[in-house]
Parts: structure tokens; C-alpha cells; sequence
């Protein structure tokens, strides 16, 4: 490697901070109506987590992120899990809440296992160090069977 190829390469800056993101994407079967932009509301939902992933991945901060992802319906599923840093997302990906799911909407049951995920990061950050924190991301159209459970 010459000097001059050798000055190009820049280290990775170090992480300043350590934050889980949850996302929690409705699959219940509302979410196949459709909506004013002539897509379903599962669609709008897969673009708007796309389009987030593209928006973390070129953020200055991107090293300090990993994200989880949960769809749910009556039951949640992990769709991402482990955790994974946000240079591994798929922009890409099909993220459509409903594959999988189209029943009934349980939103308490998918928050509580955003909960559990919340819980093993947290309990995994060392006692000294960098913060560590979490944001849980609810994508809903807000139907839920058990609102008062949610």
C-alpha cells in the first residue's frame, strides 16, 4: 500500500453510545386495507422500515445502532433477531408485516416481546462504559383487540 492509498483509509470513529432499536411492525389483517396512496398499509409500513434503515445506515452515528425487528398480529414473531448493527440491514429487504401473519391484533403481546429484547441488551451492557439504551418503534394502524391490555 503506498502512503498515498494509506491516507484515504480512514479508521472507524469509535462508538459514543449504544442504543437497541426495536421496530414493531402490525401484520394483523387491517393492515391489508388499503390506503390514499393506492398501497396496502402493510406496504406503506415495509417502505417507511426501508426507508429507515437507509436513513441510519448513512448517519454519522451508525456504528453506536443495532436493531431488532418484530411483526406481529395475534402472535409476534422476531424477524430480526439477534440483534444486528445497522451496516447489515437490507434497504432492500421485504419487510411486509402481514407474511406470516393477517389474524387478529394483539399489540400487547408483540410490545412485551420488544420488552424481552430491551431487557437481554440492557442486562449485556458492561456496569462501565459507554450508555447503552433502547427506543421500541410501534408501526401500527392502531386496531387492537385487547386495548386495554395494550
Amino acid at each position: 500500500m503506498t502512503e498515498q492509498q494509506s491516507l484515504r483509509i480512514k479508521p472507524d470513529p469509535p462508538r459514543q453510545f449504544r442504543q437497541l432499536g426495536v421496530l414493531v411492525l402490525d401484520g394483523s389483517g387491517s393492515m391489508t386495507e388499503m390506503t390514499s396512496g393506492n398501497i396496502t398499509k402493510a406496504e406503506a409500513t415495509a417502505v417507511a422500515t426501508r426507508d429507515l434503515f437507509a436513513r441510519l445506515k448513512e448517519s454519522g452515528v451508525a456504528q453506536n445502532f443495532l436493531i431488532s425487528l418484530i411483526t406481529y398480529d395475534d402472535h409476534p414473531t422476531r424477524l430480526i433477531d439477534p440483534p444486528v448493527p445497522v451496516e447489515q440491514l437490507d434497504v432492500h429487504g421485504d419487510y411486509d408485516p402481514t407474511k406470516g401473519h393477517g389474524d387478529g391484533t394483539k399489540i400487547h403481546l408483540a410490545l412485551e416481546e420488544a420488552e424481552k429484547l430491551v431487557a437481554d441488551f440492557l442486562a449485556q451492557a458492561p456496569p462501565a462504559g459507554i450508555d447503552h439504551s433502547a427506543v421500541i418503534l410501534l408501526m401500527t394502524d392502531g386496531l387492537c383487540n385487547e386495548p386495554d391490555r395494550t
